[in-house]
């Protein structure tokens, strides 16, 4: 957790109270212009790569019937998108091609038209495209009329943008002196009521409530500045007037200061807008200005005006948690049927709490929170709600303001929650899609004010960067500026990624510039653009609290120097694996058994989905352990069986051993396969400082140990009893929370779950009772292996680790299908012992906040022997040894979609038997579907060597199937393209000429 984090995380339990601290800003007036500096601030090139390579994560795209698709009306889009196509009868697949204006066009094939841009995204460049979709059949050939959209693919943060104009602070103080002595103002001061030529006043809830809370936080600042007492004043004048406007007790929605005034400016309130009509949602913005008028003069009477607008919410909120947008204030009956999205709501009942010490609106704010993340949440309709656009049907006018506060709500109340996290990194993600311009603004805007008055918005004036309002009104706002700069300090406390802050910094920079204008010199330039628009204050107030906010954050001085991004020297490494779990058994794979603590794991970084292990338990292990191929020392068949007197060759350099040397602490409990038969092949000569797990492993086992000196601990036999899982769990937890706090921890948690005999507490397998005797204790294991990963990784967060700590989860080998109906590997081919892919393709994701995107997606080969140079680059180990390594370094590929670095990957080879891949063509020779591990089919021995002397003495069998196309193996392409074939046999064969002859004792 960062500095910044920590103080944040305290300072904001009243969560949004966004009061300037007096000393922050001084007396002194500004009426200068402030010339910007004319330098430019280098963005770190490890940071804007980053950003570029983050852009291929598509931001909740539509799948018919789970997801809708949002972004019928957008215009522009950062980050890959998906659109809504429909699938083409007799269409296979579909061609996606991205056609430029001018230069080259990408194409790629996927099963689905409504596959996102993912695996072109980061080529296409910044400018409009046009993307054509194409059915084809089995054929390849064209089928259908080809589907078109055009759209303008946006820019990442730049490799430079201007400098601010002065310091955060400053520009903070700057500006609220500014405003407060601005003729917008001065009726305050003097008559006490709005001046009739200040138009903005027609919306007396957000503009007159604004001007009091400007006033009252100028009037407040330490030392006072020599007008404050007239401030004071002023703040009073403004809150009473609104008190005043307040509807009546007998009202529907009595106590809200109203949307639109009453009496003055009839001529400036046009279509939707009626005196009578009100936004619900402008209740709890008064309410937030009258608790900053309170806290500024501690008078109950503003604090009694928001509880009264609270309990008014009280009595009008709708069973399913929100409000009615648009009423009628006088009876309550609607004037549109939209329904508020009420993040301004809960924000203010949440500070109100706070502020009152009264908390009897705690469970109206909860069901609210329930009812945004049910709709707008799940659906994505983030629609636009402002007094001056008339409330819109679903998805027309789309808007970052709502779902940028939920998203800073979620970063301060749960910033270790990691469902929580990622659905608020999902909508930052949103709202820069949509309404971020960093470069090169889209072509598309309106040339003209819409219908609804909506701004001209011409890009070629917008100062960059900069933020758009929302559809209806395409054009950049100051205030829009302040909530991406509060949401990216938000996402930087909560995850460490200073690629937020460095966002946060530029466009704060941007609004330190606009204060240089001679329109009104030293104010926040509502429009972002020249030449600006009228002044709207309620905005000024807004950037100039997220300027406070940047500079109270340490790690953002005005020089503007970027951080980097890159990973730390030693991070802490916990490494857990699986034993035998199925590729579908797994929550995020759509399975029946709940793994809410894995699918977190998986949310909060990348979901490897073509991961490749060995067929069983050893031999996988052993690559991991080595970072190469068993077939390179003769561990590429037979399991370590009862009594066998040998081990992983002690000539081999593990993973432990050079992370050891690389000054970790190293930690292994679970199982470790690799040898027993003398000291030297165990774990503890092996490179890990600590072990917990069987003593005599090498005996059946059940998954419940009852009998005494069952278990060891480092060198010593211990007693301890009870299910394996969750004893292994815990010493996991206590070797995390002892560990040296001076040097990195590698964890290593080797679970021997959900492998065969399956057992667990009766209570894990109820909730599963109709799967079948078999599975529901198959999915209990599941289910209690996935509490214990939830037990680790809070044990990380206790520490304060998790910032630097990568976490990794898999599986050693697909699950076993041929003994009973046990684990299932869905709709792959085959199961454990097999070269097919559901014996060899298996569950894996990794996971480290601000390092992996978070809800990627990897589908580049990567392979077991991959993590032994992957970590040991991360860690800053040495690779250097005499025996020469298979795998190749998977974090480009991770972290910023680089292809996968191997050509060729070998799946094993045994005899004739064997497999490789190579692109989305995979060779399989002697394809078996058999479980060879410890009998999994029941035969005896002699019908076993029966069995394997017929295979052998049969021709041999070739299969090629393209992944890509047919990721089930279902389709043998191998007479269709005997070229591929012969070029994958023959490397195959090499692999098999270069083996070493299975170690079969």
């Amino acid at each position: 957790m960062t500095a910044y984090d920590k103080r944040t995380i305290k300072k904001l339990a009243p969560r949004l109270a966004l009061l300037l601290c007096g000393h922050c800003l001084a007396a002194e007036r500004s009426s200068v212009v402030i010339p910007p500096t004319g330098k430019a601030v280098v963005t770190d090139s490890k940071l804007r790569a980053q950003a570029i390579q983050e852009t291929s994560t598509p931001v909740r795209p539509g799948v018919p019937g789970e997801q809708p698709f949002w972004n019928g009306q957008a215009v522009q889009f950062l980050y890959a998108p998906a659109f809504d196509f429909k699938e083409v009868p007799g269409a296979k697949s579909y061609r996606f091609t991205v056609a430029p204006v001018k230069g080259e066009t990408f194409s790629f094939t996927a099963d689905k038209p409504w596959a996102p841009l993912s695996p072109i995204w980061t080529k296409v460049p910044t400018g409009k495209e046009t993307l054509t979709v194409l059915g084809l059949d089995a054929q390849g050939a064209p089928v259908g009329e080809p589907m078109t959209r055009t759209f303008h693919r946006a820019a990442v943060i730049g490799k430079e943008y201007p400098a601010p104009a002065m310091p955060w602070r400053e520009s903070a103080r700057t500006a609220l002196d500014a405003l407060v002595h601005s003729g917008d103002l001065r009726c305050w001061f003097t008559t006490g009521e709005p001046d009739p030529e200040v138009y903005l006043y027609r919306y007396p809830a957000k503009i007159i409530g604004a001007a009091a809370a400007a006033l009252a936080t100028y009037a407040s600042q330490t030392p006072p500045p020599a007008d404050a007492a007239e401030a004071m004043k002023a703040a009073r004048r403004a809150a009473d007037y609104l008190l005043g406007l307040s509807y009546p007790a007998d009202s529907a929605w009595a106590f809200h200061p109203p949307t639109y005034h009453p009496t003055m400016y009839r001529d400036k309130l046009k279509g939707h807008m009626v005196a009578d009509h009100h936004m619900t949602q402008y209740g709890a913005v008064a309410g937030q200005y009258y608790l900053d008028v309170y806290a500024a003069t501690q008078n109950a009477k503003y604090l009694e005006a928001a509880m009264r607008i609270a309990e008014t919410y009280a009595r009008r909120q709708l069973p399913e948690g929100s409000w009615l947008l648009f009423v009628t204030a006088q009876d309550g009956k609607p004037v549109e049927e939209n329904v508020l999205i009420p993040t301004q709501v809960v924000e203010f009942l949440d500070r109100l709490g706070q502020v009152s010490g009264d908390h009897r609106f705690d469970a109206m704010c909860e069901k609210a929170i329930a009812w945004i993340e049910r709709n707008p949440a799940r659906t994505w309709n983030w629609q636009g709600q402002f007094e001056d656009v008339k409330p819109q049907p679903p998805y027309l006018n789309l808007t970052k303001h709502d779902a940028c506060t939920f998203a800073i709500h979620l970063f301060q109340t749960a910033p270790h929650d990691q469902a929580q996290r990622t659905l608020a990194l999902d909508l930052l993600r949103f709202a820069e899609d949509q309404f971020v311009i960093w470069a090169q603004p889209p072509l598309d805007v309106p040339a003209k004010p819409s219908p609804d008055g909506a701004a001209n918005a011409k890009s070629a004036g917008w100062m960059l960067p900069c933020v758009l309002e929302q559809y209806r009104c395409y054009a950049p706002v100051c205030a829009s500026s302040a909530k991406l700069i509060r949401t990216y300090l938000a996402a930087y406390g909560a995850t460490g990624d200073r690629l937020h802050l460095e966002k946060a910094k530029a466009l704060a920079a941007t609004l330190t510039r606009t204060q240089s204008s001679p329109q009104a010199s030293g104010r926040y330039l509502t429009w972002v653009k020249k030449p600006s628009g009228p002044m709207w204050f309620n905005c000024e107030l807004a950037a100039i609290r997220a300027m406070i906010e940047l500079a109270d954050c340490a790690d953002a001085p005005i020089s503007g120097e970027a951080g980097s991004a890159a990973a730390p020297d030693k991070p802490n490494i916990v490494f857990i694996l699986a034993d035998d779990l199925g590729w579908a058994d797994v929550s995020f794979h759509g399975t029946e058994i709940k793994t809410p603590n894995i699918d977190r794991l998986a949310a909060a970084g990348a979901r490897l989905e073509s991961f490749y292990a060995l067929p069983v338990c050893t031999p996988s292990r052993s690559a991991l352990m080595t970072g190469r191929y068993p077939i390179r020392y003769g561990r590429q068949y037979n399991v370590l069986r009862p009594g066998s007197k040998v081990g992983l060759s002690l000539d081999e350099r593990l993973l432990p051993q050079a992370l050891q040397e690389a000054g970790y602490e190293t930690a292994m409990c679970g199982k470790w396969h690799l040898g027993e038969f003398q000291p030297a092949y165990q774990p503890m000569q092996r490179g890990f400082d600590h072990q917990y797990r069987l003593a005599e492993p090498d005996k059946r086992f059940s998954h419940l140990v009852t009998a005494d000196n069952s278990m060891i601990r480092d060198r010593t036999v211990c007693s301890d009893k009870g299910y394996l899982t969750p004893l292994f769990a815990a010493e996991a937890v206590r070797m995390i929370e002892q560990r040296d706090a001076d040097r990195p921890l590698f964890l290593y948690v080797a679970f021997h779950s959900p492998h065969t005999p399956v057992l667990c507490p009766p209570e894990y397998s109820a909730p599963y009772a109709d799967l079948g005797p078999s599975r529901s204790v198959y999915a209990g294991m599941v289910a209690q292996m996935d509490e214990a990963v939830g037990q680790i990784v809070a044990a990380v967060e206790r520490q304060g680790m998790r910032s630097n700590t990568l976490f990794i989860f898999g599986s050693d080998n697909g699950g076993l299908t041929t003994k009973g109906d046990l684990a299932s590997n869905g709709p792959l081919r085959a199961g454990k012992g097999s070269l097919y892919e559901g014996g060899t393709r298996v569950v894996a994701c990794v996971a480290w906040d601000g390092h992996i995107p978070a809800g990627s997606v990897v589908t580049e080969p990567l392979h077991m022997v991959d993590w032994y140079p992957t970590l040991l680059t991360l860690a800053g180990a040495s690779l250097t040894q005499p025996l020469p390594l298979d795998g190749r370094d998977a974090w480009p590929t991770i972290t910023q979609g680089k292809p996968s670095p191997h050509d060729m990957i070998l799946l094993n080879t045994v005899g004739r038997e064997g497999a490789v891949r190579k692109g989305d063509w995979k060779f399989v020779r002697d394809g078996k579907i058999d479980d060879d591990e410890e009998g999994g089919v029941k035969l005896t021995k002699e019908e076993k060597q029966k069995k394997r002397q017929e295979s052998r003495n049969a021709p041999a069998t070739y299969e090629l199937f393209n992944l890509a196309q047919d990721p089930f193996e279902k389709t043998n392409l191998a007479d269709q393209y005997p070229e591929k074939v012969r070029e994958l046999c023959d490397r195959l064969e090499i692999f098999a000429q270069e083996a070493v002859p299975p170690i079969t004792k």
